[in-house]
């Protein structure tokens, strides 16, 4: 198989600062409400970054349970690994 071959070719406009909302959270709530209307299973999962005691980076999904001016929470346990990721170095994307 030719993994080259299973590319999608996107037709949609590109995302242009100028033609954004100032304020992302704005952009973000059009996105979120047409993933919901077009009944994605997970609407709300979102990949997060983080970087352990010994920086070693690691990524995991999460579901996002609010947003706004705070910025994005989601909710996990402290003694999961990316709990213990986030106790450590707490910068996160």
């Amino acid at each position: 198989m030719r993994l080259a071959l299973l590319r999608h070719e996107y037709r949609r406009p590109p995302l242009r600062a100028a033609g954004a909302p100032a304020d992302p959270l704005v952009l973000f709530r059009r996105w979120l409400n047409a993933a919901l209307r077009a009944g994605l299973r997970e609407p709300t999962a979102m990949a997060l970054a983080t970087s352990d005691a010994r920086a070693r980076p690691g990524v995991r999904f999460v579901l996002l349970k609010q947003a706004d001016a705070r910025g994005f929470t989601f909710f996990t346990r402290y003694s999961s690994a990316k709990g213990r990721a986030l106790a450590a170095r707490p910068a996160a994307a």
